[in-house]
């Protein structure tokens, strides 16, 4: 069993690298794309999911997936309406 003082010690130990890691996460944040803060974890869940959301609709990563709706045909609209083979 751990001893009460050296689990206190092992406690401020941890959290003293939690504060550097904070710290140095801080001072690079402006290179992030995204920033979350997880002081409400609530928020910070859908902070993420907003995240994800907007990565998966990227235009960069729809090209190199291919856009189903436009690689599976060549249409184009054309006053109003579908036509095929682009004309």
């Amino acid at each position: 069993m751990i001893s009460e003082p050296l689990r206190r010690r092992a406690s401020e130990y941890y959290r003293l690298k939690d504060y550097k890691n904070a710290a140095r996460e801080i001072a690079h944040a402006a290179s992030y794309d995204y920033f979350v803060v997880n002081a409400d974890i609530d928020e910070a869940v859908d902070q993420v999911l907003s995240v994800l959301h907007a990565e998966r609709q990227r235009v960069s990563r729809l090209k190199e997936g291919g856009i189903p709706m436009l690689s599976e045909r060549n249409e184009t609209v054309a006053g109003g309406r579908r036509t095929e083979g682009g004309g």
